[in-house]
């Protein structure tokens, strides 16, 4: 975190969308590294708040998403 905490805000969201498409992007599972920067990264609200935006299939405004709203109906995933 205090890694993070050094960086210019725009360099610590770059650095952390980039590490959380890469993690979506890949077709195996995260490494311990990657699983505790990624939980590093979303302690900082700026980030975790554009990580959380940054989610594949919504197609939302931050601020509707961080409010919960939006322009469509989602399905609730049960199992």
């Amino acid at each position: 975190m205090e890694n993070i905490r050094n960086q210019e805000d725009h360099e610590a969201v770059r650095n952390g969308r980039k590490l959380w498409a890469d993690m979506l992007d890949s077709t195996s599972y995260p490494s311990d590294g990657d699983c505790h920067a990624l939980v590093a990264h979303l302690q900082f609200p700026g980030i975790r708040d554009r990580l959380i935006a940054d989610i594949p299939g919504l197609d939302e405004s931050m601020q509707d998403i961080l409010f919960a709203q939006n322009r469509r109906r989602t399905k609730m995933v049960t199992h």
